[in-house]
């Protein structure tokens, strides 16, 4: 499969997985934050937080690498430093909100 074809299937997966955290966030249909009787570990917000943005973040710096004809092994740390912003980022809101 030529680069630009992966590219569309790796976007194509992310956006995918933004639609399954809306089915699956925190919050109920006004927004607000609703926790699990049994609480929420630290696994379920990265995750949570890897499907709302972080999948289409690191899909995208992997397909820029994808496209520019980097080596594989290139492209897989572009992945992860995407998914180590994403989740930064979130980091970040979620101070902000609280602060």
């Amino acid at each position: 499969m030529c680069a630009l074809g992966q590219v569309v299937e790796i976007i194509s997966a992310s956006i995918g997985d933004m639609m399954r955290a809306e089915f699956t966030a925190l919050q109920d249909c006004h927004g607000n934050a609703v926790l699990p009787v049994d609480g929420v570990t630290m696994s379920d917000w990265e995750h949570q937080t890897f499907l709302a943005t972080g999948s289409l973040i690191s899909s995208s710096c992997k397909a820029a690498l994808m496209l520019a004809h980097h080596p594989v092994t290139l492209q897989q740390q572009a992945y992860v430093f995407g998914r180590q912003i994403a989740l930064a980022y979130q980091v970040c809101v979620e101070y902000n909100i609280t602060a």
